[in-house]
């Protein structure tokens, strides 16, 4: 049993809410409208709603490497942003301007 504050929770019901809850995507905070690689990648990643410890686990990175990316506070490297890509089943098309 865990108490929180006066009341007591059996602790399977505790773990299953934060197992559940704590590792889904967050919502995106105004997902930013960057016309960048990497903003529409932040797009696609919070759009899917994976499990960010499976994101993690295919992109080969850490959770904190991961949050400090969506948060736009971290670039990472092309061949992770290509697995990341990969796991929310995205791809990059280049496009010549004119």
């Amino acid at each position: 049993m865990i108490r929180v504050g006066i009341v007591a929770i059996p602790a399977g019901i505790v773990a299953e809410r934060v197992r559940t809850a704590a590792f889904r995507m967050p919502p995106l905070p105004c997902a930013r409208r960057e016309p960048s690689f990497c903003g529409q990648l932040r797009q696609a990643i919070h759009r899917r709603g994976r499990l960010i410890t499976h994101l993690v686990a295919e992109a080969g990175i850490t959770t904190q490497q991961l949050s400090d990316f969506l948060a736009g506070d971290r670039n990472l490297r092309s061949d992770v942003l290509d697995r990341l890509a990969a796991a929310v089943g995205a791809s990059l098309i280049v496009a010549e301007r004119k």
